[in-house]
């Protein structure tokens, strides 16, 4: 009976080697988690900018209101976006514009977030070997999708790598590397389809976020140079206070749009996360190419990023 017990473990063993022996190296697993984590930081702060942009123009337009006066201000108003509101009385603290809802945007923070985490944990794990870690960051990734990883059983939820994976893979005397191998394949390979989910809900979302950071984005053009134009033609101004507000309000557009431009190519990131995952999974000739494909696209995300922080 023993015999045959190690027999079945061992053929279980050869099984589940052969199931990850297309495994790439745990430099290539934890170079893929490090820029999921990277984009999943990136795309938050892009995420929070929608709420700032609605501060920025109300400091925008409550300042226009208050330099210019109510008649100046209402013909101002009518010149430059005869669609919108002509009240000029100003208002202090001023009022922020409507913006998408908070309430409406946590739960997809918490998604960008699980999706960072994830990869935080699975580039530990292939570093570390961390395993519990990677477990609970996948799960957690699939209740922020709204997608069970495993079945639960009574009261306890069954563990997404099964104890025969962690028994055969430690107990039998494998080397180390070997042993997590087995396990981190098997998380990633349950985790999959949920982070296929997560880009889908993901790409959704941002389209919403980036379309009204774009209408915000242009009216705070427009403001500003309402602003600047009133300062201009006060002839009480002087020239090198003019040059000062003008350069100011320069880099601060430009330190805002540079940020926006982070969520430009957002579709295109998440596939190539996404192919980039699955061609860890399953190896072949392609999989190096996936892979480096969506580390050059976090990288040149990363620069634009870069730029934004360095512009203000």
């Amino acid at each position: 009976m023993v015999a045959w017990l190690r027999v079945g473990a061992i053929a279980g063993l050869l099984a589940l080697l052969g199931a990850c022996a297309q495994l790439p190296s745990d430099a290539k697993v934890k170079a893929f988690g490090d820029a999921t984590s990277k984009v999943s930081s990136i795309y938050k702060d892009s995420v929070a900018m929608n709420a700032e942009m609605a501060q920025r123009l109300g400091d925008e337009t409550g300042a226009n209101k208050f330099i210019n006066g109510d008649e100046i201000g209402v013909q101002a108003a009518k010149a430059s976006a005869p669609g919108r509101a002509t009240d000029s009385t100003f208002n202090f603290p001023p009022r922020n514009y409507a913006t998408i809802s908070g309430e409406a945007l946590k739960s997809h923070g918490q998604l960008i977030a699980a999706v960072g985490n994830y990869g935080k944990a699975l580039g530990e794990a292939a570093d570390k070997g961390t395993i519990t870690e990677l477990e609970a960051a996948a799960t957690t990734l699939g209740a922020a999708v709204g997608v069970a990883l495993t079945p639960i059983a009574g009261s306890a939820a069954i563990p997404i790598i099964s104890p025969a994976a962690k028994w055969m893979g430690r107990g039998l005397g494998l080397a180390v590397t070997s042993a997590y191998a087995v396990e981190i394949q098997q998380v990633m390979n349950e985790t999959h389809p949920v982070l296929l989910a997560a880009a889908v809900e993901l790409k959704n979302t941002l389209r919403i976020i980036k379309r009204n950071n774009d209408e915000k984005l242009d009216d705070l053009k427009t403001d500003m140079n309402k602003t600047l134009q009133s300062i201009r033609i006060d002839p009480k101004v002087p020239r090198n206070v003019l040059n000062a507000e003008y350069r100011a309000s320069a880099a601060e557009y430009r330190a805002l749009s540079a940020k926006h431009d982070a969520l430009t190519g957002y579709s295109q990131i998440l596939d190539a996360l996404v192919k980039a995952h699955k061609a860890l999974l399953e190896g072949g000739p392609d999989s190096d190419k996936a892979l480096t494909a969506f580390l050059d696209l976090t990288k040149q995300l990363g620069d634009l990023a870069s730029a934004a922080k360095q512009k203000v």
